[in-house]
């Protein structure tokens, strides 16, 4: 006589449905905080590139516009990006031919940590916000064309 599949000793499937919900609990976790790390980090790094960006534009425009302009330009672009800096952080500097932004600022990254029931810092990044142009001298007429 064969033996049955009743016959054969195959484990209990009791044990699995506790390891099934202990893994998704598990999983659940970790998407969670995969989730709650992405919702700070990801503001931290727009605010940089955008700032980057809003400095190019400025100093795009530091052959047109006067330094007040900028400089009433630049600190509206701090305060809108929302980055820990003022502007009395920003490096200027402008020539006849040249204008640079530098701003260095650290960004701390703040987490929830649920066994401290508290906000901490986990990691500070330092980023570095720069932009130069390069102008043509004033009274400069390139070849074979005319200033208007």
């Amino acid at each position: 006589m064969q033996p049955t599949h009743k016959n054969l000793s195959f484990p209990s499937r009791v044990n699995s449905k506790g390891m099934s919900k202990l893994s998704t609990l598990f999983l659940i976790i970790v998407a969670a905080s995969v989730l709650h790390v992405g919702w700070r980090l990801i503001p931290i790094f727009y605010s940089y590139y955008e700032l980057q960006n809003q400095f190019e534009q400025l100093v795009r425009l530091g052959e047109v516009e006067q330094d007040d302009d900028i400089k009433k330009k630049l600190n509206y672009q701090l305060k809108k990006s929302e980055v820990p800096a003022q502007l009395k952080d920003v490096r200027y500097y402008r020539s006849n031919t040249t204008m640079r932004l530098t701003l260095e600022y650290d960004q701390p990254l703040v987490l929830f940590i649920p066994w401290e029931w508290k906000e901490k810092t986990v990691h500070t990044f330092h980023f570095k916000v720069e932009a130069e142009a390069q102008y043509a001298p004033s009274g400069y007429t390139p070849a074979g064309g005319v200033v208007r």
